[in-house]
């Protein structure tokens, strides 16, 4: 057979398959990248609704916020210094990061990425850091525990309900370091559906503990509660609320459910404890 025939059913590009590749991604690049500048003019549209920032130093609220975040102890203590130093000014801004969530663009984007350049991936999130929501939510939070009183008590107090519990927690942090402003909220937290928000609660008014009085009852409902946790919580929670807790006790000790009873005596043991 002549080498005309043997070479006729083989494919034109059989030699070079890396250049026919390379052929199909140069026409599709104008594509991929019309449609990558399409998601970040779509980021940049939502950015600018944002109101402007408060500006300290050179960096915005969101910029000092994000430093709390750095395993730096000295980065985060300048960073909860200049935040203190913007006050109720960066409430609004850190509230609204709070509230934030992916872009319905991220799953578009990632699709994305790997056809695109290195160097045009790390600019546009470095750009415009637009998949990053559960990082602000966590400096947003833990921005507004070193706002100390200043912070919001009601949106703090939604975070418990955070999908991440890194976050929850911090909420709950901020909360019980805030003190006895917090305590009304916190009690309705205590008969919150959702049994991690009722624990942080717990959590919160333990770290109150005496100026946190009124959540007395609610915890005693807690004792029986069914979630992981949270009847130890509460006992605890009891305990460090310390005597106003003890008229409360003292009601709840007539119950006929004798795991209630023992609950309620390791409380007052507990409170027994803090004060001889």
């Amino acid at each position: 057979m002549s080498r005309r025939f043997r070479n006729a059913n083989k494919s034109p590009c059989r030699k070079g398959r890396w250049k026919c590749g390379e052929v199909v991604l140069k026409r599709r690049w104008p594509i991929l990248l019309a449609v990558a500048l399409g998601i970040a003019a779509a980021v940049v549209a939502v950015n600018r609704r944002s109101p402007p920032e408060p500006v300290y130093k050179g960096k915005t609220v969101t910029a000092w916020a994000r430093d709390m975040n750095t395993s730096d102890p000295l980065v985060r203590s300048n960073a909860a210094l200049a935040l203190e130093a913007i006050g109720p000014y960066a409430v609004p801004v850190l509230v609204q990061s709070l509230d934030r969530r992916d872009s319905i663009l991220k799953r578009l984007f990632l699709s994305l990425a790997p056809k695109l350049p290195v160097w045009f991936r790390r600019s546009f999130i470095r750009a415009f850091r637009p998949f990053d929501a559960v990082n602000d939510r966590l400096a947003a939070v833990n921005a507004l525990g070193a706002l100390g009183t200043n912070a919001p008590v009601r949106a703090l107090t939604r975070a418990l309900h955070d999908p991440e519990r890194q976050i929850a927690v911090q909420a709950a942090t901020a909360l019980g370091n805030i003190g006895k402003l917090a305590v009304p909220e916190l009690i309705r937290a205590l008969n919150d559906k959702d049994g991690y928000v009722r624990s942080m609660a717990c959590y919160a008014i333990s770290k109150i503990g005496p100026d946190a009085p009124g959540a007395a009852p609610v915890l005693i409902q807690r004792l029986t509660d069914s979630f992981v946790g949270i009847p130890a919580q509460a006992v605890d929670a009891l305990g460090r609320i310390g005597r106003p807790a003890v008229v409360a006790l003292s009601g709840a000790l007539k119950s006929p459910d004798e795991q209630v009873i023992g609950r309620h005596e390791r409380a007052s043991k507990r409170r027994r404890a803090r004060f001889d």
